[in-house]
């Protein structure tokens, strides 16, 4: 249940990208279509937004309304049209070029985000939200397409601190630069930028997640889980909140809590087999083997050939004293992973039990010879 740098990296580019601005525009038209965006009635605003610019061909803001209103009902191929059409008649619309380098952050084309952004930047060079773009186009480059590229992370990290020089109130930058700095294994720095994210943007609740990490890598265990509640308070139906939650309770050895949110992460998300081995391991720890065994044994059933199933299905029956359900379920995860060390030292224990001694040294011999195989 701990929340590894490499886990965070990769999830990463989905948390830049999430976090949304709504729109200002300024047209009294549009008004409606606003408060629809406001109440995340995406649909309903895209089509609020297409009838003013229908009856007032004229309305850029009804364009790049109805244009990033469909971004944000995640009919990304609609966006671009929208935005490609609106380019070709307004090439000089900064913000149409940001809107669209946006929607191939969501297609996971940096390239093409950097080249939004620079064109944006052609035309307007003091838009603090194009900086930002292409600061996160160099981000996608550095970490998922060609390694750590130092360049590329001078050169995004400056454009944020443009973006907030600029504008020093563009919370997405702050959190951006929050993001990046953790990436550059600088947790502490990282959590100045996301501070100062959440101080400007409270409501977003994806700031609190980046932070609790950074909390968390920093050893700040309570900071971290003040975040978390703060991230589920705003966002209750994420089981990850619940998760990471109930992973920093284990750090400070409230299984009680850590296992009340499981609970509540696996009544959300009944069919998350994740969840429930997660439940499982925090029930072995707290000696409920019974209740252990119910979540391994939904997994085994789930899943016949998952070995660490069987595996943690010996290890309660072990506990439980019961040795011929404990070596029934071992010799089904050797029968899956027949070069795992763990494996055959825990069936050695049970046949020591059994007093099947001969049998036990010879599992100890087999997880000798396993000894340069990496687990997984």
């Amino acid at each position: 249940m701990t929340v590894f740098r490499e886990q965070v990296l990769t999830i990463s580019l989905g948390l830049l990208m999430s976090a949304a601005v709504v729109p200002g525009f300024a047209c009294n038209q549009c008004l409606p279509a606003k408060q629809s965006v406001a109440a995340k009635k995406y649909k309903e605003a895209a089509s609020q937004f297409k009838s003013v610019a229908k009856a007032n061909p004229n309305c850029i803001d009804a364009r790049l309304g109805e244009a990033e209103a469909l971004g944000f009902s995640n009919n990304h191929p609609a966006a671009i049209k929208a935005l490609t059409a609106l380019i070709a008649a307004q090439p000089r619309l900064a913000k149409a070029y940001v809107l669209r380098g946006k929607e191939y952050e969501h297609s996971k084309e940096p390239n093409k985000v950097v080249r939004e952004a620079n064109s944006a930047l052609a035309i307007n060079p003091k838009m603090a939200e194009a900086y930002a773009l292409r600061a996160r186009g160099y981000y996608m480059l550095v970490f998922t397409c060609f390694g750590q590229d130092k360049d590329l992370t001078r050169k995004g990290l400056a454009d944020l601190d443009k973006a907030i020089e600029l504008d020093p109130k563009l919370a997405i930058a702050h959190y951006n630069k929050g993001v990046w700095l953790f990436g550059e294994r600088k947790s502490k720095e990282a959590i100045v930028s996301l501070t100062r994210a959440i101080e400007l943007a409270p409501a977003e609740y994806i700031y609190y997640n980046y932070r609790a990490i950074a909390y968390e890598e920093t050893g700040q265990v309570d900071k971290a889980i003040e975040d978390l509640s703060a991230f589920i308070k705003l966002n209750p139906s994420e089981i990850n909140g619940y998760r990471r939650r109930a992973n920093a309770y284990v750090q400070k050895g409230d299984g009680k809590k850590a296992l009340e949110d499981l609970n509540r992460a696996i009544a959300i998300a009944p069919k998350d087999f994740k969840l429930k081995r997660n439940r499982g391991e925090l029930l072995m720890k707290l000696k409920r083997f019974k209740e252990a065994i119910a979540d391994f044994d939904l997994i085994a059933k789930a899943n016949s050939m998952d070995d660490e199933a069987f595996k943690s299905l010996g290890d309660a029956y072990f506990e439980l004293g019961n040795y011929p359900l404990s070596l029934q379920n071992y010799n089904e995860a050797i029968g899956l992973r027949d070069d795992s060390q763990t494996n055959y030292m825990a069936r050695s224990k049970v046949y020591k039990k059994l007093g099947k001694n001969a049998q036990a040294q010879l599992d100890i011999q087999k997880a000798k010879s396993c000894l340069g195989t990496p687990e997984s």
